[in-house]
């Protein structure tokens, strides 16, 4: 079974893209983890920049499941073809100082792949960018924050940490609430779920300062799911078989 959202033609990349951001916000990891499964064997061969930029950020968002396969839960995607998808789009020639995003996740890739130091310039480098948002930034502090605690420089890792946060809570979009997040409602999403991870590695960082137990992203991300109707990401997407 998939789930198509209205109006896309079941081919589009787009629909599989807010689809997978939608199973986070909903807290369904496993139909999150499908979602990448299927984009990742679909897509991962195309060429466009967005495509290629899109899919390699989505699919980086949770660390991968230890364990996985037949009996054992979702299996892990390959994060080393992920980072290739993420190489060629930080290499294109759509790359540039006014687009962030190419760095950005080709920063995340290499920190999952465990290659922190390589991680840390690109994110920085994102960072930096004239042209990033408040998204971009917050991400890049986000995994920066994780890959220097990764290496040990726990200082750096929580000023990036608060800093982080700080952002998210006066210029990105809450999660969890009443109003109507918009078309770019992934953006808010992807900030709320690293930041779940990335406070569950450190501690908690903003309003409250109970360190959370480190552990798998899936005790962490339920507890802060949201009803996609409530925050009116638009119609529930219809169920369809596969042919």
């Amino acid at each position: 079974m998939i789930e198509r959202w209205p109006g896309h033609k079941h081919s589009s990349f787009q629909p599989w893209f807010r689809g997978a951001h939608a199973c986070l916000a909903a807290g369904d990891v496993e139909k999150y983890r499908h979602y990448c499964r299927v984009m990742l064997q679909r897509f991962g061969h195309r060429l466009e920049f967005d495509v290629c930029t899109q899919l390699a950020e989505v699919c980086l968002l949770l660390p991968q499941p230890t364990g996985g396969g037949p009996g054992g839960g979702s299996p892990a995607l390959d994060v080393r073809r992920l980072a290739g998808v993420a190489r060629r789009a930080a290499e294109g020639p759509q790359a540039g100082p006014g687009r962030p995003w190419f760095d950005l996740v080709l920063g995340m890739a290499e920190y999952r792949l465990g290659r922190y130091e390589h991680a840390i310039p690109h994110l920085a480098k994102a960072r930096r960018a004239r042209a990033a948002d408040a998204h971009v930034k917050v991400l890049c502090d986000l995994f920066l924050a994780m890959t220097h605690h990764r290496v040990g420089r726990e200082h750096e890792a929580r000023q990036l940490l608060v800093r982080a946060v700080e952002v998210m809570e006066t210029r990105v979009k809450k999660v969890g609430g009443s109003g109507d997040l918009g078309a770019g409602f992934n953006e808010p999403v992807a900030c709320h779920v690293v930041r779940q991870e990335a406070e569950a590695l450190i501690g908690r960082a903003g309003r409250g300062t109970v360190p959370l137990t480190a552990g798998a992203i899936e005790s962490v991300v339920p507890a802060a799911r949201f009803e996609l109707g409530t925050a009116r990401l638009g119609s529930p997407p219809g169920r369809t078989t596969e042919p």
